[in-house]
């Protein structure tokens, strides 16, 4: 997808990403904030990303996701694509920004996550307004995402009534699919975070037996 970066309010997704060798990426890439580039429809990206099973088991990192997004370069809900080599965070032209942090996975299977969302108007002006919110792991992260997509889904119901067209119907058709996607997601991600937890407190409680010592004080299993 060839931008202008000289038009047009743009959506920006920039990641950090921590590979298993411990090595920190960083790459941002964008695409035109209508119509999909917003909090709803992006997040959901992200989530498709996070729970792919090669994601967990191969470790993030941004080759894979830079791969993640170019292959929804004609999807249904197309995602950012063309690299972009501002800061974002001082860009008047970005509207919607996802600035996510990935880390390899923890106990419970999924990737750590740490995601800062800005949405504000591209062309301020004397009553410009902005909003930063914060994620501070893949369940809350999962969330959020399922949250913006029910809100997506009733915004777009609303103007299917308002103003019925056939467009309008079928994105609430396709966030409806989201919504069913993700639930499930969530709840074993959410599942699977509390049994890691569980666990991680059963170890504290409970810890490992140690080898009783022997009579001159040597762990009985070094005896033959």
């Amino acid at each position: 997808m060839q931008l202008d970066p000289r038009r047009g309010a743009l959506c920006v997704i920039q990641a950090t990403a921590t590979t298993s060798a411990g090595a920190t990426e960083l790459a941002a890439y964008s695409m035109p904030a209508a119509p999909y580039g917003t909090w709803a429809w992006q997040l959901s990206v992200l989530a498709a990303y996070l729970s792919d099973p090669q994601t967990a088991k191969q470790g993030p990192c941004i080759a894979s996701l830079e791969a993640h997004l170019h292959k929804r370069a004609t999807a249904a809900i197309p995602s950012p694509g063309a690299a972009y080599p501002f800061t974002p965070w001082h860009d008047p032209r970005v509207s919607c920004l996802l600035d996510i942090v990935i880390s390899p996975a923890d106990a419970s299977g999924w990737p750590r996550t740490s995601l800062i969302l800005m949405e504000q108007e591209s062309a301020p002006g004397t009553c410009a307004w902005m909003r930063v919110e914060r994620e501070s792991n893949t369940v809350a992260f999962l969330a959020r995402a399922l949250r913006e997509m029910r809100a997506e889904q009733e915004r777009l119901a609303d103007r299917a009534r308002t103003a019925p067209c056939p467009g309008i119907t079928e994105l609430v058709q396709l966030a409806g699919k989201v919504i069913e996607w993700l639930q499930p997601l969530h709840a074993a991600a959410h599942k699977q975070r509390q049994a890691a937890r569980a666990a991680a407190v059963r170890s504290r409680i409970h810890p490992p037996a140690s080898p009783s010592p022997a009579r001159d004080g040597s762990p009985r299993w070094w005896l033959s």
